[in-house]
């Protein structure tokens, strides 16, 4: 990759680089360009499509780990997972059409947060652990710095966390995305 970025550096000149590895795509690239069977999928820069995927493709393949979706319920105008209710800004508006909720691994806090988890297992990654968890029926995976002391602790309890980033997809459409801290941003797609 280095090697790479002298030379674009050297030669001063706009490159195309193709590659299926997205950590090389998104470390590389300025822009970049998400294809599905030659189709375009999402033109942007790495934050941007990491951050604001169009789809639930992108979704999946910018990041790892990859993003935890959900199928909520919704009832009397709450979201539940898992049985369990979901806070979420009183900013957003829940979608009235069948969708799916995604969020990043690293996008959830363990606290005493609003959802009780299972933890399955856990997955030493060098400088951050993968928490394998259940609500419900429903997996999730999350992404946190804390010490192997406190895991070992955690592997017979439930504990809570927090949601800070939720996508919301209908279909494969991001129909939103939010932050507890920003208004919604709204996109729509023609395929």
């Amino acid at each position: 990759r280095e090697e790479l970025r002298s030379l674009h550096k050297e030669l001063n000149a706009t490159m195309v680089y193709v590659t299926h590895d997205q950590i090389e795509a998104m470390s590389l690239g300025q822009k970049i360009v998400i294809l599905k069977r030659g189709v375009i999928q999402q033109v942007g820069t790495p934050e941007s499509i990491y951050n604001e995927p169009t789809n639930r493709f992108v979704a999946e393949f910018i990041g790892y780990p990859k993003m935890n979706f959900f199928s909520p319920q919704i009832q009397d105008g709450k979201m539940f997972i898992g049985g369990q209710i979901i806070d979420y800004p009183s900013t957003i508006s829940i979608p009235k059409v069948d969708f799916q909720l995604g969020i990043r691994p690293g996008d959830i806090h363990i606290s005493d947060g609003s959802i009780s988890v299972e933890i399955n297992s856990f997955d030493y990654q060098g400088n951050s652990w993968l928490i394998n968890c259940s609500i419900g029926d429903q997996k999730i995976v999350l992404q946190t710095t804390h010490s192997e002391h406190e895991y070992k602790i955690w592997l017979s309890s439930k504990y809570r966390f927090e949601m800070r980033i939720l996508v919301y997809f209908a279909s494969a459409i991001v129909i939103s995305n939010c932050s507890l801290n920003q208004d919604s941003k709204y996109w729509t797609e023609d395929s």
